[in-house]
Order: C-alpha cells, then sequence, then structure tokens
C-alpha cells in the first residue's frame, strides 16, 4: 500500500486568486478513485480561503487531508476542539470536484453547527433528510443525521448520486458516541454500516481516549485504520466528581477505575 501523499506546508510569496489556479496541477488521476495531490496543496487552500497568510493549525490537520485524499485506509481521527479537523473537509470539493463524501452527524446541534460553518465557507453541500431526499449532483458532501443511515430512501438517494459522481468517502463525526450511546439509541448499534460499498471510512471526535479507539475500530469494522490524535487535553472541560454513599474504600475503588479509563 502506497504512503500517505506529502503535503506542503511552505509559505507562499503573494496572493492567490481561486480563478487562477489550474487545480489539475497539484493532482494525479488514481486509478483506484479520485485524485491525490502531488504538490503544494497549501496554495490552493490559500486560494480558497481567499488568504495568502494561511496556515495549516498542526501536522495532525495537514495529514488528516493527506491521508483523506490518498483514499486507500480508514481513518480515526482526534483533534480537540479549534484543532482543524473540519478543514479538510471544507476542501474536499476542491481537491475531488468530481466525487462525494457522506459525513453522519449524531447530535442535531452538532449537525446545524456543521450547517453554518459549511455554507460560510462556501462549500456544496447537501443536507439530507426525508424531505430534502433527492441528492443534488453538483454537490460533492452530503451531511445525515445517523438514524438516516438506517432509511431504504437514503441507500437509494446515495446509489443515485454514484451514477453520477464516486462517493470516496463517509464517516461518523463525535464517534466517542459509540461508546456510551448504544444502550439507548438503536441506529449507534449497526455503525458498521456506515461504510459505502468498499470505500474509505473515516471517524472523528474531539475528546476520544486512547483506551477507546480500538473499540471504535471494531464497532465500526475498520481493519488498521490510520490513527491521528492531537493533545488530548481539554481545559474548557471540568470533571466534577461527588460522592453518593459514605462508603469511602468503594468510592475509591471507583474513582481510580474512571480516572484511568479517562487518563
Amino acid at each position: 500500500m502506497q504512503s500517505p501523499p506529502v503535503i506542503a506546508s511552505s509559505t507562499a510569496s503573494s496572493a492567490v486568486n481561486k480563478e487562477d489556479i489550474d487545480i489539475s496541477k497539484f493532482y494525479k488521476p488514481s486509478k483506484v478513485r479520485g485524485y491525490a495531490p502531488t504538490a503544494d496543496a497549501l496554495a490552493v487552500i490559500r486560494a480558497v480561503k481567499r488568504d495568502p497568510a494561511w496556515k495549516w493549525k498542526s501536522e495532525h490537520q495537514m495529514e488528516l487531508l493527506s491521508v483523506l485524499l490518498d483514499n486507500q485506509r480508514d481513518i480515526i481521527c482526534a483533534m480537540g476542539t479549534g484543532a482543524g479537523k473540519s478543514l479538510p473537509f471544507e476542501v474536499l470539493h476542491v481537491f475531488e470536484p468530481h466525487a462525494a463524501t457522506v459525513l453522519y452527524l449524531p447530535f442535531r446541534a452538532v449537525y446545524l453547527d456543521s450547517e453554518r460553518k459549511f455554507e460560510e465557507a462556501g462549500v456544496p453541500f447537501h443536507s439530507y433528510s426525508s424531505k430534502n431526499s433527492t441528492i443534488d449532483t453538483r454537490k460533492s458532501l452530503v451531511l445525515c443525521s445517523i438514524e438516516s443511515a438506517e432509511h431504504t430512501s437514503l441507500r437509494q438517494a446515495l446509489s443515485s448520486l454514484e451514477t453520477q459522481k464516486p462517493i470516496l468517502r463517509s464517516g461518523l463525526d463525535e464517534c466517542q458516541e459509540l461508546l456510551i450511546g448504544t444502550s439507548y439509541r438503536q441506529s449507534l448499534t449497526r455503525a458498521h454500516s456506515l461504510r459505502w460499498n468498499d470505500s474509505q471510512l473515516f471517524a472523528l471526535s474531539g475528546s476520544l481516549p486512547v483506551q477507546a479507539e480500538s473499540t471504535i475500530a471494531e464497532m465500526l469494522a475498520m481493519e488498521n485504520p490510520v490513527v491521528i490524535r492531537s493533545r488530548s487535553s481539554r481545559p474548557e472541560l471540568r470533571l466534577d466528581i461527588r460522592p453518593i454513599f459514605h462508603d469511602q474504600q468503594r468510592y475509591d475503588f471507583l474513582l481510580s477505575i474512571l480516572l484511568s479509563t479517562l487518563f
């Protein structure tokens, strides 16, 4: 299997206009599916962002885009809030103008926030629902609730979409919900069915414990996924534990288990 392509991080010396970019310079046709970057993707992103000074937030952000575009292996990506894991999905349509990605979202608030972000970024996306089930083939990103994954109408809509453009990958944001939500959300118990045919599968999270990576891979039926992880420190989150019984020894025991699982 080929190594993910290198995406350069050099600094451009002048402004780049999207209209002036010959995107073909940054591709090579892939016999497998889609395209892979061959040169400085940073210039393309700066053109899309209309910001000649735009920089990668981290090497993890750069790696995520690289592995997505390489399109050979599944991905588990754990990057904290604000680390930039949504950026690759804002620019995939530029690198893959004739392909599609399906993104499943488990929470209504995350869904609405994603719609806002992608709309502001100018991403051609389609929000799937039972009332909006015919997917516009001009769109490169399809947003779906996790519950809709079970709908026959969605499978039919994606099949129809694929007659016009290949679906290169699908995946789940906030994948840590799989660890706790299967007891009350039936749709999560069949998360392994999120993969579209034999395409790439990705799982994103801002708070996935290291110890849970193998569990997520098993639940999604991933084989040897690439794991991309940034610092797991979340200063905006606080764990507040208060005893609800008087047995101190039992309390200390349960607390030690919880802390060893989280950290």
